[in-house]
């Protein structure tokens, strides 16, 4: 099987559905499509969108805790199921990686999964891709922000075309030179 990209989003039931509800099972609808100037309604704060529905929204990892490990373990039988049936996936056979990234860029962070099948990993990826497993077990211990500091001593490094190293409060030690970039 060739590779697949698949991404899951945790949409909050209070926020602004424009791209779910756009979504009728049309396999030419792109997100691109359907950004709009006031598409992620950033005009509301958490609160307000947490507001009346006792439901946390999810903007990253850090959101978890011990109470969510259900919700993720039915989220990754869910998308075993779907790899599955629709595209006849064989967990035993394909490669098949489910993460969150963190930190994420502001322009992201509402909290969605990828869904990797058969897909090369760039080492920039791999340092702040979080497995879902990995994740699952981590909230049964120690939890989520002893996980993510002790990755990599807690430094992570970023595309520099990436936004989240101008994101207040995230150290920043500027660019770095690749040592395996060759010149051509």
């Amino acid at each position: 099987m060739s590779g697949i990209t698949l991404g899951a989003w945790a949409i909050h039931p209070n926020q602004n559905m424009s791209f779910i509800n756009g979504l009728d099972g049309n396999c030419d609808l792109h997100f691109d499509e359907q950004r709009k100037e006031n598409f992620a309604d950033r005009n509301r704060s958490l609160y307000e969108i947490e507001s009346g529905t006792g439901v946390k929204y999810l903007s990253s990892i850090l959101d978890f805790d011990v109470g969510d490990i259900p919700m993720l373990e039915k989220l990754r039988e869910d998308v075993f199921e779907n790899l599955f049936s629709v595209y006849g996936v064989d967990r035993d056979v394909d490669k098949v990686k489910l993460f969150f990234h963190f930190p994420v860029a502001e322009k992201t962070a509402t909290l969605h999964l990828h869904v990797w099948v058969n897909k090369a990993d760039h080492p920039l990826n791999n340092a702040r891709s979080f497995g879902l497993d990995e994740i699952i077990d981590c909230l049964k211990g120690n939890g989520v922000i002893d996980m993510i500091l002790s990755r990599n001593g807690g430094r992570y490094f970023i595309p520099v075309t990436d936004t989240i190293g101008s994101i207040a409060g995230i150290p920043n030690f500027g660019a770095v030179s690749n040592p395996f970039i060759f010149d051509l």
